[in-house]
């Protein structure tokens, strides 16, 4: 390779920074002026004072991929905003297989609270002060990351939703613990909202009240029987009692149509306990 050549070669690898820091700056900002990241801050600021810790996982490359860039952005936000509440730095366990060099030289450029971890790190028992932040975890890494790290504050994807493509039965064969989060959200949400409640003896259509037959009563009844076939939950071997939305970012109307698209889709915080 000629001087030539070295040289389009380094400015190739400058111009290609150049944007990423750009990107980060710019993303960075987005993010900050956003209702959604006000809303997420001012819930972790207020009630829950004494995090000291932040866990991402699933984030993906943020040197190639653009959502991740926008999710580590996020990242770096929640870290700096919480730094400045609580006056002294976070402790940050990061880890995606997909990371390139370059997102494991500038990781390791911020300092020694920082460091990559595939496993749980030595100070993983601090759950109740430790986010754990994983933007687009696929359901296998969910279900081990809550069955062995036990976590509290949880902002990942929406449990109810992320796992819909599942039936009850086939969620609580594969995915058991995430199952039971989900039976607890829905059991929750049913409660809070008064919804599941059916009508039996009339329905409300078009403003005029119509009777059902027995027969069709009776067909519906067996309906409903079958989709609440029941599932011991009890059996399910986990360290919460309950699971809770603290929030839905206004049921995702602040997360959509924004400039990172869909980096952040059903982002949710969940407080597990």
């Amino acid at each position: 390779m000629s001087q030539d050549d070295f040289k389009k070669v380094g400015k190739k690898i400058k111009n290609r920074l150049d944007t990423f820091n750009g990107d980060l700056i710019k993303f960075r900002q987005i993010i900050r002026e956003s209702e959604f990241f006000t809303e997420l801050v001012d819930i972790l600021c207020e009630k829950y004072k004494g995090i000291d810790r932040i866990r991402c996982l699933a984030l993906g490359s943020f040197h190639e991929e653009i959502p991740a860039r926008y999710q580590f952005a996020l990242l770096l936000e929640i870290i700096e905003k919480i730094e400045h509440e609580n006056g002294k730095q976070l402790k940050v366990s990061i880890y995606d297989p997909v990371f390139t060099n370059d997102d494991i030289e500038y990781i390791g450029k911020n300092g020694i609270n920082w460091t990559i971890d595939e496993n749980p790190p030595q100070w993983s028992n601090f759950t109740d002060s430790t986010i754990y932040y994983l933007p687009h975890a696929p359901l296998d890494l969910t279900e081990n990351v809550i069955k062995n790290e036990h976590p509290k504050i949880w902002l990942a994807n929406n449990l109810i939703e992320h796992s819909d493509r599942y039936t009850k039965a086939q969620l609580y064969d594969k995915y058991p613990v995430i199952a039971k989060l989900v039976y607890i959200l829905t059991s929750n949400s049913s409660v809070s909202g008064n919804s599941g409640v059916i009508q039996d003896k009339k329905i409300q259509e078009d403003g005029f009240t119509r009777f059902e037959s027995s027969k069709k009563k009776r067909g519906r009844k067996k309906k409903l029987a079958v989709s609440q076939c029941s599932f011991d939950y009890s059996l399910i071997e986990s360290y919460f009692n309950n699971c809770r939305f603290e929030s839905k970012f206004n049921d995702g109307l602040l997360l959509n149509n924004k400039p990172w698209i869909n980096s952040f889709s059903d982002l949710t915080l969940h407080i597990i306990d």
